[in-house]
């Protein structure tokens, strides 16, 4: 488990825009990267290994706490930071060995 924060361009040289707790920093640098690319300057990790929920709270407050304000993207409210992967559109097809046809199961359902 890693703490891992994102720094963007702004008025300052790097402002602080997220910090979040993941346990594959690869994948969520590499999703952050894609999705919102303008905000992501520059990554720091802090390797936690595999700790307990308080050792890993502990650590994302000092993070929050050395940072002097909560970074935008981590506010409750704001979603640009949270990857939802899109979900896949449901396909009803037949399954083997049904005898009753799909579409009156879909009737009584």
């Amino acid at each position: 488990m890693e703490v891992v924060r994102l720094t963007s361009p702004s008025h300052t040289p790097t402002e602080l825009q997220f910090i979040g707790l993941s346990r594959n920093v690869e994948a969520s640098i590499s999703n952050h990267r894609k999705f919102v690319p303008e905000l992501c300057i520059s990554v720091k990790v802090g390797a936690l290994g595999e700790p307990d929920r308080a050792v890993l709270t502990q650590a994302w407050k000092s993070w929050m706490d050395g940072s002097g304000k909560v970074p935008p993207g981590t506010e409750s409210e704001n979603t640009t930071w949270v990857w939802q992967p899109p979900t896949t559109d449901l396909r009803l097809t037949p399954i083997r060995h049904m005898h009753v046809p799909l579409e009156e199961l879909i009737d009584r359902w």
